[in-house]
């Protein structure tokens, strides 16, 4: 019997949960039928290069905007 300890189970489900919602983001209807969108699934050390790149861009925004790349950052290198 095959044995799935559950962190490998919880990161199986955060994986087939993102491939899922780029499918359903990439299916979903719309603007005049214009298929212009794509969709990336990121983990690891592209992850926290993302985490880093957000905490910048939150420099250049203005304060009401700046707050959200900062928890969004925030969120992503605590691995959310």
């Amino acid at each position: 019997m095959a044995r799935i300890e559950y962190e490998q189970a919880e990161k199986n489900a955060a994986e087939m949960t993102a491939a899922l919602m780029a499918a359903s983001a990439r299916t979903a209807p719309k603007t005049m039928g214009v298929d212009d969108m794509e969709s990336l699934i990121i983990d690891g050390e592209d992850l926290e290069e993302l985490a880093i790149a957000m905490g910048r861009k939150a420099e250049e925004k203005p304060s009401y905007l700046s707050s959200v790349f900062r928890r969004d950052a925030n969120y992503t290198e605590m691995g959310g």
